[in-house]
């Protein structure tokens, strides 16, 4: 902008820019986010479930509270326990069961008030997990007696295990193969337990009593393995159970 005389006026210049186009990529399509992929490659049992009936699992972390359990150095059976059983108790609450911890925390529990915690639920497969004195893991499986006295029947008793005992044996090949699969063979066994809290169960019931900590180190890596192998055997349970 400037004056000019002769005659006085004022002249303005305006220059017009031509606009440029901006040049970029082109963004392609949102795509949804696929999930993560499973531990193991599984069949979706969902799609073969002759029932729409979603399957409950108790898991049953052991000890608690002041009862500990085995212990060396840092590791102590309750606290290793619980770890394992909120492990796979998430991989259960996202796959096609649902899933429930009698302890979810440090705290004592009877034995009784376990099972009737369980029983409450009214579920398909109860699940108690140990830490053993061996090498190997134990599947420890309910026994059924009519030679027991009468103060151990009234223990054995409440629906009793009775009923529910061929599906126990269902869910205890279930594991096994799972294990087997897993770990090898030669750590898997099988024990009965008379007079325990599996009898006062309603379900199919079984122990899991983990190798000792004289022969593994639970890592978190260890412990996520044994979950992972737990919750395979439930799967291969159902397929048993629908087919």
């Amino acid at each position: 902008v400037f004056r000019l005389k002769h005659p006085d006026r004022l002249v303005i210049d305006v220059y017009l820019q031509k606009k440029q186009k901006r040049v970029g990529r082109t963004l392609p399509p949102a795509q949804e986010k696929k999930p993560p992929p499973p531990f193991f490659a599984m069949p979706d049992v969902r799609k073969n479930r002759r029932a729409s009936k979603v399957s409950t699992v108790i898991i049953d972390p052991g000890h608690g509270g002041y009862d500990k359990g085995l212990t060396k150095g840092r590791y102590i059976e309750k606290n290793v326990v619980l770890d394992i059983a909120r492990k796979l108790n998430n991989l259960i609450n996202r796959g096609a069961f649902k899933g429930y911890l009698t302890r979810g925390s440090d705290g004592f529990m009877t034995l009784l008030e376990r099972a009737e915690f369980a029983n409450a639920k009214g579920p398909e497969i109860f699940l108690s997990i140990h830490i053993g004195t061996r090498k190997n893991m134990v599947i420890y499986l309910p026994v059924i007696t009519d030679d027991a006295s009468d103060v151990v029947k009234l223990y054995l008793s409440n629906k009793g295990q009775e009923e529910h005992i061929q599906k126990t044996m269902t869910l205890l090949n279930a594991m096994k193969e799972a294990i087997t699969v897993e770990f090898g063979e030669d750590m898997v066994s099988i024990q009965p337990l008379p007079y325990s809290i599996l009898s006062k169960t309603e379900s199919a019931s079984l122990m899991i009593e983990l190798p000792s900590f004289d022969n593994v180190v639970y890592t978190e890596e260890v412990k996520t393995k044994m979950a992972n192998a737990l919750y395979k055997g439930l799967y291969i349970y159902e397929e048993i159970k629908t087919n």
